[in-house]
């Protein structure tokens, strides 16, 4: 139950943060990639589609990586095991 609780609430925080993504600061970035890390942290299926994501488009390969600098380490890691370039690992949160 506690899973899907957070899968749910990582996708309502990636549809705010496309809404209010337009915005002048970063805080549509940050609620975009703080509901990707909950996505993929409870969830095998969020891991693959980010990591499909991320080799096809570049741009947002990169704005994970900048975002994931802002996060706390464990946030951090997260993401960085959906990076297509250092393979598949498990994912701890």
């Amino acid at each position: 139950m506690r899973r899907l609780v957070l899968r749910i609430v990582g996708f309502v925080l990636i549809g705010v943060g496309m809404v209010i993504f337009a915005l002048p600061l970063p805080f549509g970035l940050l609620m975009i990639a703080i509901g990707i890390v909950l996505v993929v942290a409870n969830s095998a299926w969020g891991a693959q589609q980010v990591r499909r994501a991320r080799i096809r488009s570049p741009r947002f390969h990169r704005s994970l990586r900048q975002a994931g600098r802002r996060m706390p380490r464990r946030f951090y890691r997260i993401l960085a095991a959906t990076d297509p370039r250092r393979g598949q690992r498990q994912i701890d949160l």
